[in-house]
């Protein structure tokens, strides 16, 4: 297409490739800033709407573009040219096989940048002058769990450590879990609560703690448990929860048990589209709350 329109490929197509490394810039820094501060695109299925989005309007875009016909030619009955086999002659050019090459590694590189961006950039928190940087300050961590087995964001910070004969010691540099959101934060420490065990998952580390309504019992058995060194953490915990009234939120009605044969059931929401509700079903999943989608009738829906 190029050629007929009479313009050089050699001259004229890397400024058009620089234009294509331009776009997905802009696209990478769109996902990453766009969206509400606790639910960036770049963290939540909304990235999924905004490339359909886009795709939707290239799409409608290269229609308009000028015909490009193919050139075509005689079908060969060989197994080697319907499989396309015969392009790998091309490595015998030895610009063609540092060129395969040097794309193959630059896409590793691409690939483990992606992973691990976001654990480098917060591992800046440890370093003085850098410790006020917008990146580092944003782990989003409520809780100050340790990594133990964690693979996503991290960030560096000191932990101070009581010893068992009562002295104290610093662990320098110690790797804690990031979040994106508060929302992540708060689900992960209660996956982490319900869930963490030493044993492969014969034992539960905390299960004293699961279902248990009494503070003064919880802050005691998380104790226990092993949850902080600190040898007060229990009276620490336990003196925050009476000083700031954080019983108020654990206020329950009177237990109703359902007559014979009947269960209540708890509707989180009715929707036409079985993705969305999908979508639904794997949020409570990730907060610990089983759940079913059935189909019903629009009059039958509401309970």
């Amino acid at each position: 297409a190029m050629t007929r329109a009479g313009l050089d490929i050699v001259k004229d197509f890397p400024p058009i490739r620089i234009l294509g490394t331009i776009g997905f810039i802009c696209a990478m820094l769109l996902v990453n800033f766009a969206g509400p501060e606790t639910a960036k695109f770049q963290s939540t299925y909304m990235q999924l709407f905004t490339s359909a989005a886009f795709s939707m309007l290239m799409a409608v875009y290269a229609l308009t573009m000028p015909s490009c016909p193919i050139n075509k030619s005689p079908q060969s009955g060989n197994i080697i040219d319907k499989l396309g086999l015969r392009a790998f002659t091309l490595f015998k050019q030895k610009k063609m096989a540092v060129f395969f090459l040097f794309s193959m590694f630059l896409g590793v590189s691409l690939q483990i940048t992606n992973g691990y961006a976001n654990p480098y950039i917060s591992f800046f928190k440890s370093i003085p002058e850098y410790a006020n940087a917008w990146a580092a300050q944003n782990a989003n961590a409520l809780f100050g769990l340790k990594l133990n087995g964690w693979t996503g964001r991290a960030y560096v910070k000191d932990a101070t450590e009581q010893n068992p004969d009562g002295s104290y010691r610093v662990d320098q540099n110690t790797l804690w879990r990031a979040y994106d959101n508060w929302e992540q934060s708060v689900i992960d420490h209660n996956d982490y609560i319900a869930t963490r065990s030493t044993d492969g998952g014969k034992t539960l580390r905390y299960a004293p703690v699961i279902g248990c309504r009494e503070y003064k019992l919880i802050c005691r058995y998380l104790q226990q448990c092993g949850y902080a060194t600190s040898q007060t953490y229990a009276e620490t915990l336990t003196k925050y929860v009476e000083e700031y009234n954080l019983t108020l939120y654990d206020k329950f009605e009177p237990e109703q048990i359902a007559p014979e044969g009947y269960l209540w059931i708890v509707q989180a929401g009715a929707y036409k589209s079985l993705n969305n509700a999908r979508v639904l079903q794997n949020r409570l999943a990730k907060m610990g709350v089983i759940s079913i989608v059935k189909q019903y009738r629009e009059e039958e829906s509401q309970i």
